[in-house]
């Protein structure tokens, strides 16, 4: 699993394992970690930019590739919120429109057919 912990003093993703726990493993200072379809790459925000790493298991831990920035992301009032897409190259964004602060959004799926 991904999570974002300050017991350090300050804001870092960590990847541990689930569900024994065994191991835990520093990424990079950052928050929202999200992994990639297939678990093989970890996204996470980090002073204003989307950052991704690959991730491979090997006996006795974890191998992390280094942290590559993707691209610049607004800030969204303090919610930090994005979903990568299946093959990780695109990217479902929560940023304020007009400087306003964020609002729930809903998303309505097959729409048509609930007309019916």
């Amino acid at each position: 699993m991904a999570y974002t912990s300050n017991e350090s003093g300050k804001s870092e993703v960590y990847i541990q394992g689930f569900p024994d726990h065994r191991g835990k493993w520093l990424v990079s200072s950052g928050v929202a970690p999200q992994w990639g379809s297939g678990g093989k790459e970890l996204f996470w925000l980090d002073n204003g930019s989307l950052l991704a790493a690959n991730v491979g298991l090997q006996p006795g831990g974890v191998r992390l590739g280094r942290a590559e920035p993707l691209f610049r992301v607004a800030d969204s009032g303090g919610l930090p919120g994005f979903q990568p897409s299946r093959d990780g190259r695109h990217f479902l964004l929560r940023e304020p429109v007009g400087g306003q602060p964020s609002r729930p959004m809903v998303a309505v799926q097959n729409c048509v057919a609930g007309l019916r």
